[in-house]
């Protein structure tokens, strides 16, 4: 409904500084805040849900993040020189090397482990981690989003003009605000996390249930003849 989460509207749209990812942000964020500190008021109560314990990193995860980090930079100027002469190849090694940076990045901050998530969102127990990831992401996509615009070689990196705030982008915005406050989870780390702990069904649940969300608002809209994909950042 709303075309967008956290890194669609949060980090993309805002970089580019669009008004209907600014509305969206603001509205999923408020709602995610409000459930996630309801949730912990009512923890130990027959209504509250049970969330994975915070576990600090320990000192092997950090050494091989270290090593991951050094390896995918490395292997960048040999990815571009092989794929210099072909667009579509290059197209491909940039989108691989970009899902292993977003991926690790993701795993290694945390950002898969559902009580991470909460404990940011609430403030009856704040953990800071969240917004220190999305921030230094956000100034990091903001910086090369900007530097592209100004070039003007890169399309994608302008606004797309005609896209309105309606109630549909406010209702998908507000939706998914809950769903992540009540799990921690939205679909980037979800599918990290599928990768990370393949032996918690709970996260293919939640997949089972993002799946049957989106297949579901696409049936609903395709039924009443609206393009589905019409709304844009």
């Amino acid at each position: 409904l709303a075309n967008g989460c956290t890194s669609g509207h949060g980090l993309c749209g805002l970089s580019r500084f669009s008004k209907r990812s600014f509305v969206a942000v603001c509205t999923f964020m408020s709602c995610a805040i409000a459930t996630a500190t309801i949730s912990s008021v009512l923890q130990g109560s027959p209504l509250s849900f049970s969330l994975a314990p915070i576990v600090a990193s320990s000192p092997e995860v950090f050494h091989f993040a270290k090593v991951c980090g050094f390896g995918l930079l490395s292997a960048l100027p040999g990815m571009l020189y092989i794929s210099n002469s072909n667009l579509q190849l290059r197209e491909i090694c940039m989108g691989t090397w970009s899902g292993l940076c977003f991926g690790c990045g993701l795993t290694f901050g945390g950002m898969v482990r559902p009580s991470v998530i909460a404990t940011a969102l609430s403030p009856t127990i704040f953990n800071p981690t969240l917004w220190v990831l999305f921030g230094s992401a956000l100034f990091t996509t903001l910086f090369w989003y900007q530097i592209a615009r100004f070039q003007g070689t890169v399309p994608e990196a302008r606004v797309v003009s005609g896209g309105v705030v309606d109630g549909r982008l406010v209702c998908g915005a507000a939706l998914f605000g809950v769903g992540w406050g009540m799990t921690g989870m939205c679909p980037g780390p979800l599918i990290c996390g599928l990768g990370a702990f393949p032996t918690a069904l709970s996260l293919f649940g939640v997949f089972g249930g993002v799946s049957a969300g989106f297949w579901g608002a696409k049936l609903l809209f395709d039924r009443n003849n609206i393009n589905f994909f019409d709304a844009k950042k």
